[in-house]
């Protein structure tokens, strides 16, 4: 899904894993994975802990990203954020897990992008391609794990 504001875009995707939240969360959680489950991504520099920096290298367009980790809520919920001075420009990526009650977790990826620059950077953003890819990604990577 992708809503277009004044000033804003998101795009939402989320799939249910077989796993528990607490695996989920645990690759997720580990940038150094990211190249396994993820076809949008070629290497990931950096911890996924709060206050750390990363350095993601897409293979879209051989972006590079440099979000920010602003909160790590243990086996809940992971945000990561890219800004520009003075509010121009802000990338939010939230991704949260839900533990659901049949022993599967839902996953969840929203990617919000926003400010005055918006509409010359949307392609800093991914795209919901992307975001449905990592999602499906992370199922197959977790799911296939022994």
């Amino acid at each position: 899904m992708c809503t277009r504001l004044a000033e804003t875009v998101k795009f939402f995707a989320k799939t249910i894993i077989n796993a528990s939240a607490l695996e989920v969360f645990r690759v997720v959680s580990d940038a150094a994975l990211y190249p396994q489950f993820d076809p949008n991504c070629l290497k990931v520099y950096g911890r996924i802990e709060e206050g750390q920096s990363l350095i993601i290298h897409s293979r879209n367009g051989q972006k590079i990203y440099k979000p920010d980790v602003v909160s790590v809520v243990k086996d809940q919920k992971i945000i990561l954020k890219t800004s520009l001075p003075f509010a121009l420009f802000q990338n939010k990526w939230t991704f949260t897990i839900i533990p659901k009650d049949d022993f599967t977790t839902e996953f969840r990826r929203e990617d919000e992008g926003q400010g005055p620059l918006l509409y010359f950077l949307k392609k800093e953003i991914p795209d919901q391609t992307s975001i449905r890819e990592f999602c499906l990604g992370l199922k197959r990577f977790i799911e296939s794990r022994p």
